[in-house]
């Protein structure tokens, strides 16, 4: 899954970038390359989760939402990638997979890694204005994780907020406690509370 997310991510947005130069290649490169895209996010976002886990999640979905805004910016659409079931739903599983000791949720291909920062969490918050979506990773911001675990997809962020003010990510805790998708591995989180320590 996260392949064809990185793959597509990336040589859609270059035939973007040279879509004024050699449109017959770049119309080719973008409509298969959507095609392609768009049957994998069927499979791998029903109901919002990720069957490979968070930090793969972090991986795909940073590619993946910068194509969404790439698409946005130029075409005013995302060619109905961003219509298929449960991808405007990821948002929300970004958020509950920082764990409460440090380190994500861990399951399947996933493993057990630091809580880094999830790149993806601040496109979700701006296009649903939904600020909760980025409290996970505000709480790193605000702890310095960002500056120790600095990721070559952290200068997307500015690209990605685009409407979206950061500083509406306040000190107010997310409502959400209990969360579960379907889909090719089923998941269900559910939360003490917003502390990221051992009472959540």
């Amino acid at each position: 899954g996260n392949w064809n997310q990185v793959g597509n991510g990336g040589i859609i947005c270059a035939a973007l970038a040279m879509y004024e130069k050699n449109k017959g290649v770049a119309v080719n490169v973008i409509e298969q390359g959507v095609l392609d895209n768009k049957a994998v996010l069927q499979k791998i976002l029903a109901g919002g989760g990720y069957p490979e886990g968070a930090s793969y999640w972090n991986y795909g979905m940073s590619y993946q939402v910068a194509l969404f805004q790439s698409l946005l910016n130029i075409f005013g659409n995302t060619a109905g990638l961003t219509d298929v079931p449960g991808v405007m739903d990821s948002g929300t599983y970004g958020l509950l997979m920082h764990g409460s000791i440090g380190t994500t949720f861990a399951y399947n291909d996933g493993g057990t890694t630091d809580d880094n920062p999830l790149i993806p969490a601040w496109w979700y918050a701006a296009q649903k204005q939904d600020a909760d979506l980025a409290y996970g990773d505000y709480h790193l911001l605000k702890n310095k994780r960002y500056a120790e675990h600095y990721s070559r997809m952290t200068p997307l962020i500015p690209a990605l907020l685009k409407s979206f003010n950061p500083d509406q990510v306040t000190t107010t805790k997310p409502g959400d406690m209990v969360w579960s998708c379907d889909g090719e591995m089923p998941l269900c989180v559910v939360r003490r509370g917003w502390n990221y320590d051992k009472t959540d």
